[in-house]
């Protein structure tokens, strides 16, 4: 089989009947080599794209039996953070492996499947603690989206640890929504709260240091509001 590209244009001649076609000029290429190299990148794209996904399932596995099997709790939690962490861009990494465009998700969606992730992993099926995702899902460009998974990782991490011990049940609430030049998300609990004051990672803890870091990066703003639980509210820029 072989692959052309054609391009032409009529030439008209002014005749006492009007314009009239003359002659059509035209050029035909051969493109088949042209098109064989774009299956060959797109054979290699797809095959770097499967060795990514393998390689952060890899490091999620050894950090999950790692975790598993260590004794100190403090080592535990440092390694199931750790695992969500990379969770959140193995969840962009198969949002873009499968969207028409490489450089932009639905913020939505991959916040609807980061959360389901999160969840089988954090919680116990008869734990009483529940999540949802609800709002808008605009389309944004994918480094912003990695951003505001590695966020919603961390507060949604901290809600499942804190806010809900010796309870037996609970919600964790994660709401996106857009007014066309803002983008807001919040992450809710109906805990315990925190105190007032707490909870802004001003207190050296590498999680909320993350989220503050995270927040200056999408130029945004960071908030907390404490009422019959805790709310973490982002907004930033709608670019």
């Amino acid at each position: 089989m072989i692959w052309v590209s054609a391009a032409g244009q009529g030439v008209f001649a002014d005749t006492p009947a009007g314009r009239t076609p003359v002659r059509l000029v035209g050029i035909v290429r051969d493109i088949t080599p042209r098109v064989a190299a774009l299956r060959q990148k797109d054979v290699l794209i797809r095959e770097m794209s499967h060795r990514v996904r393998n390689s952060l399932q890899t490091a999620m596995t050894l950090l999950e039996l790692q975790a598993r099997f260590v004794g100190n709790p403090a080592v535990r939690s440092q390694l199931q953070e750790a695992h969500g962490r990379i969770q959140s861009v193995a969840q962009v990494h198969r949002h873009l492996y499968q969207a028409a465009k490489v450089t932009s998700i639905a913020a939505g969606d991959y916040l609807r499947d980061l959360l389901a992730d999160l969840a089988v992993h954090l919680l116990l099926p008869d734990s009483g603690i529940t999540c949802s995702k609800t709002g808008d899902n605009p389309v944004l460009p994918a480094d912003d989206v990695l951003r505001i998974g590695l966020v919603v990782n961390e507060l949604f991490t901290n809600a499942c640890k804190y806010a809900f011990a010796g309870w037996a049940e609970g919600t964790i609430a994660v709401v996106i929504q857009t007014d066309g030049e803002h983008i807001e998300i919040r992450v809710a609990d109906n805990g315990v709260g925190v105190a007032d004051g707490v909870g802004l990672g001003r207190d050296g803890h590498l999680g909320m240091t993350i989220v503050r870091s995270i927040v200056e990066q999408l130029e945004g703003t960071l908030s907390l509001e404490v009422c019959d639980g805790t709310c973490f509210r982002i907004r930033f820029p709608h670019h």
